[in-house]
């Protein structure tokens, strides 16, 4: 029988692997063009040592100015990185920031934060090969005390606030937009439930168990709304009903959420609150 000489062997394998890179690049979705009119600096400021940590530790994966390695050009490797960008790209993409509602923004930003902070991002085999993303504890501090200011200025400051939707009552503030923003956060029995332990922490003392407003701390003098009234329900749609838990009042006194919370159980409150409403 007749042996191949290994260096024939090693000749072909390289061939073979030449042969794969090229067929494998064929199917390469090209990136988006990176469009600034849609990144994250054109709607946000953002400091310079923050954006220095998004660019070495989030943009691979969570933009489209994803800095491919040679490896990524390789058989199972290639595979393996694109699907994990296109997750990430999936999940957040800084490059179509402003393409997301403001909800989901803060919403993201709240995440960014509470994923650098636990350890989950970047990931770990991420880190294995990129070890410029690694994290100090100063870079996730100056990451969350940003990633929170922009999320309460998002929810306050992006539009003009106004009493559109009046009530009886001064002081709230809801933008005008509010009556047809619509929540991110599906309705499901989890959120619901989730929204009901919110409520019987932060609002049934002065609202009650029952949503009456005849909880033990209610102001005699101001009484909490009814909010099984159903006719409260055309002057208090969803986004309306958001942006009185998030921001509150001063006189009456309501105590504003935004810095208890998330933007996400703030949503799964108003879930909460509408099943209270009775039927007309």
């Amino acid at each position: 029988m007749r042996l191949v000489r290994p260096g024939r062997l090693a000749f072909v394998g390289l061939a073979l692997l030449i042969v794969a890179i090229v067929v494998r690049a064929q199917f390469r979705q090209p990136d988006e063009p990176v469009d600034p009119a849609l990144g994250l600096s054109a709607r946000t400021a953002v400091p310079e040592p923050v954006m220095s940590t998004l660019r070495r530790a989030c943009f691979d994966c969570h933009s489209n100015e994803t800095r491919w390695p040679w490896y990524s050009r390789l058989p199972i490797a290639s595979w393996l990185i694109e699907r994990d960008v296109n997750a990430g790209r999936g999940q957040l993409n800084f490059s179509r920031w402003a393409q997301y509602n403001r909800f989901v923004r803060a919403e993201l930003l709240d995440k960014v934060c509470d994923r650098v902070t636990a350890g989950e991002m970047p990931l770990r085999p991420y880190l294995m090969l990129h070890s410029e993303a690694r994290l100090s504890q100063s870079d996730v501090a100056g990451l969350c005390e940003w990633s929170r200011n922009e999320a309460t200025r998002i929810l306050t400051t992006a539009v003009r606030f106004t009493p559109q939707i009046p009530d009886g009552s001064d002081g709230w503030r809801i933008p005008e937009s509010a009556a047809a923003e619509q929540s991110p956060v599906p309705v499901n029995p989890a959120a619901i439930a989730r929204g009901k332990s919110l409520y019987q922490s932060k609002c049934q003392r002065c609202h009650g168990a029952d949503g009456t407003g005849r909880g033990p701390d209610a102001d005699p003098a101001h009484a909490p709304a009814d909010l099984t009234d159903a006719r409260r329900a055309s002057r208090n749609p969803d986004g309306v009903m958001f942006y009185k838990i998030w921001n509150g009042r001063a006189k009456p006194k309501m105590p504003a959420m935004k810095s208890d919370v998330s933007v996400t159980d703030a949503w799964m409150i108003v879930h909460y609150v509408k099943t209270l409403r009775k039927q007309m």
